[in-house]
């Protein structure tokens, strides 16, 4: 039943361009074919004729061929057409109040289709915007919007009947309201185009978190790790310190052999390269005591954040945490012919 709702506007407006071509007065046959019940005059330039009975028959006919429209035959008065309205919203009051709105919305739509009511279309339209608006859903706020397009074309059909400018005695509302419901109709579109603009921008916003993409795709949210930063941090600083280390060692393992080269020499004859080799082992003991004090700060530091960040994860429930800490974070020796030190091993 929605997805003819767009025809039967297309319709409904080519009729009305085309009567509106008409020559000066003319007579258009109402449901009956004939008969002054029927029908109704147009003169010229009357552009929303295509909302009477008449003219609504031929426009559902045309988007609908198959269902023949249920509107019954002659005129109505406006009193009639709130006594067919009151009854309308009376049979879908249980619907309302428990706010099954697309229920609503679909009896009210077939209601109006019966009768040509522009305010049981206006209903109809607040019903489809309120089902929008509780499922999100894009394709319902614009079938709000077709329905208010379709109450507009009948409104402002009325409104040219109160202006004289077209005449007909099926009347489900006084033809001087129709001005005044004409901004109420624009009101309901125009939150209808907002909520559209606020689910896209909520379906934009799921999408870039980690939700749909527009391929269908479902994106994993990355799962933060408890203790990662710390065990992060505690290896910078524990390279930091395995480097001092290493450099002190090296120092004093250079200071050592040229200690060791200056007592293999004799004075005074080799007087020159005892200076040179003192000079020598001094720089390289300094450079020994400072790296030694840079390691075994680095290590003091590094080490315990490793361990706190390990315990952290370990908490959080990870397995691979606790055999992190039991098995596979470890310090070893490390020497070569030229380099001596300490290396801590470890994996996470």
């Amino acid at each position: 039943m929605r997805d003819s709702r767009s025809g039967r506007s297309t319709a409904v407006t080519a009729l009305v361009l085309s009567m509106s071509l008409a020559v000066p007065t003319m007579a258009i046959a109402g449901p009956n074919g004939g008969g002054p019940s029927g029908d109704f005059l147009v003169p010229a330039g009357a552009g929303m004729a295509a909302a009477v009975p008449g003219a609504l028959d031929r426009a559902f006919m045309m988007a609908k061929k198959k269902k023949k429209s249920s509107k019954p035959a002659g005129g109505l008065t406006p009193e009639q057409g709130e006594a067919k309205r009151d009854e309308l919203r009376a049979s879908v009051a249980d619907d309302v109040e428990a706010e099954r709105w697309e229920a609503a919305a679909d009896a009210t739509e077939s209601g109006a289709e019966a009768t040509g009511d522009p305010l049981s279309y206006k209903d109809a339209a607040n019903y489809r915007l309120e089902q929008a608006r509780a499922d999100r859903d894009i394709d319902v706020a614009k079938e709000a919007i077709e329905t208010a397009n379709i109450t507009l074309d009948i409104l402002y059909f009325y409104d040219a009947v109160d202006e004289g400018e077209a005449e007909s005695d099926y009347r489900p509302i006084e033809p001087a309201m129709a001005s005044s419901l004409v901004s109420e109709v624009q009101g309901i579109i125009e939150q209808a185009e907002t909520l559209i603009e606020e689910i896209e921008a909520e379906e934009a916003e799921s999408t870039e978190g980690g939700g749909t993409a527009a391929g269908g795709k479902t994106r994993k949210k990355r799962e933060k790790k408890p203790g990662l930063a710390l065990i992060a941090i505690g290896s910078g600083v524990s390279a930091i310190g395995l480097a001092g280390v290493s450099m002190g060692l090296a120092g004093l393992i250079i200071s050592s052999s040229k200690q060791k080269e200056v007592e293999g020499l004799t004075l005074p004859n080799d007087q020159a390269r005892v200076d040179q080799l003192d000079a020598e082992g001094s720089r390289a003991n300094l450079i020994g005591w400072v790296g030694l004090g840079v390691g075994a700060a680095g290590l003091a530091i590094g080490v315990p954040l490793i361990v706190v960040g390990v315990l952290k994860r370990k908490k959080a429930g990870n397995p691979s945490a606790s055999a992190l800490l039991r098995h596979e974070l470890r310090m070893v020796p490390t020497t070569s012919r030229r380099f001596g030190g300490v290396a801590l091993h470890g994996r996470f």
